[in-house]
């Protein structure tokens, strides 16, 4: 086998085309990420290929911040909300909103956390 035809750097490599024109299209979607502290704007950014799919991102992406809070809240509670702003490249498509409240509730037996 003939190492310089495996590789030569002297070769230029070429990108492939995309698949197809939906493909080379495909919008990018922001998901700025707002709760009681504030906004974290996405910069990065996610090609989707339809409305469905950023619904899909949105509600995955609220999930895992209501997680997170509720983990991290305090036993005593306090209302809590968050959203996340959706933006495309011509500005806000949509918000998904979630809040919560955690009550204690102290005449329960300690012994039944899990």
């Amino acid at each position: 086998m003939d190492r310089k035809r495996i590789f030569n750097p002297r070769e230029t490599f070429i990108r492939p085309a995309p698949n197809t024109a939906k493909d080379a299209d495909m919008p990018r979607y922001y998901f700025d990420l707002r709760d009681d502290k504030g906004i974290a704007l996405d910069e990065e950014g996610l090609e989707l290929s339809s409305p469905r799919a950023v619904r899909a991102e949105a509600a995955k992406s609220i999930a895992d911040m209501a997680r997170d809070a509720v983990l991290s809240a305090s036993p005593t509670g306090g209302r809590q909300q968050m959203a996340i702003d959706v933006r495309d490249a011509n500005g806000p498509i949509m918000q998904v909103k979630f809040s919560f409240e955690i009550d204690s509730l102290t005449s329960r037996s300690h012994s039944r956390d899990h």
